[in-house]
């Protein structure tokens, strides 16, 4: 039996976090499960340098214009796997992430290993679910894209309902209502094992959620909210 095929996307979205790809990179391609390919999309350019290092290993995607948190769902149109892993250029996978992950997929949903359920009284009552606490796949409302894998012909499906418009800023919420729309649950799977899980990188100090200030908080809860999620 042939063995799905897995496209890595990785959207690199700050230029004090470049510094992760050559470890996000050389991870990826030392595991039990070796992608098709990575594509890591850059809104900037990346140093000269590194650059000529990931282009012998990656689908690098340099813009010319800054994209924002579309940037992963543009990459993904052009992916060949069977399925994509989406991944933050803050974390890491180990040695099985994505034999785990892929082990646990299957096509008409989505599963993560960071993930909320959001309950009808609002973002402020959010539940997490990490893939390291979990016995069972546990369904949930919101992904949030650190860590997460479809099927490629049920995400190009989705991603017909996703707005893809210079307004859209919480690209988790936006991908996680198209889901919806579309019927594809979202389920945190189980990670166990030490080499399941990911782990975290240097964040460079920015992203849009730093710190959780109050008035993000509530802009999380009104877009969820307008999304109907």
């Amino acid at each position: 039996m042939t063995m799905p095929t897995v496209s890595v996307i990785v959207p690199h979205l700050y230029r004090e976090r470049e510094r992760n790809l050559l470890t996000i990179v050389d991870a990826l391609l030392s595991g039990t499960t070796r992608p098709l390919e990575i594509i890591v999309w850059c809104n900037e350019s990346l140093t000269k340098e590194l650059g000529g290092v990931l282009w012998d290993t990656v689908r690098l995607v340099e813009s010319s214009w800054n994209v924002g948190c579309q940037a992963r769902f543009l990459a993904a149109l052009v992916a060949r796997g069977d399925y994509v892993l989406f991944q933050d250029n803050d974390v890491c996978v180990r040695s099985r992430t994505v034999e785990n992950m892929l082990s646990q997929a299957s096509p008409g949903k989505a599963v993560s290993l960071d993930g909320y359920h959001v309950p009808p009284l609002g973002y402020t009552e959010r539940r997490r679910f990490f893939g390291w606490n979990q016995t069972s796949p546990v369904r949930v409302n919101l992904t949030l894209g650190r860590m997460e894998m479809v099927e490629r012909k049920t995400l190009l499906r989705v991603l017909r309902d996703f707005p893809f418009d210079a307004s859209t800023v919480m690209d988790d919420m936006a991908f996680s209502a198209a889901c919806k729309k579309n019927d594809v649950p979202i389920f945190v799977v189980p990670a166990l094992d030490r080499d399941f899980v990911f782990v975290n990188l240097p964040d460079g100090g920015v992203g849009l959620s730093k710190g959780m200030p109050p008035s993000y908080v509530e802009r999380r809860d009104r877009t969820f909210r307008e999304l109907g999620l």
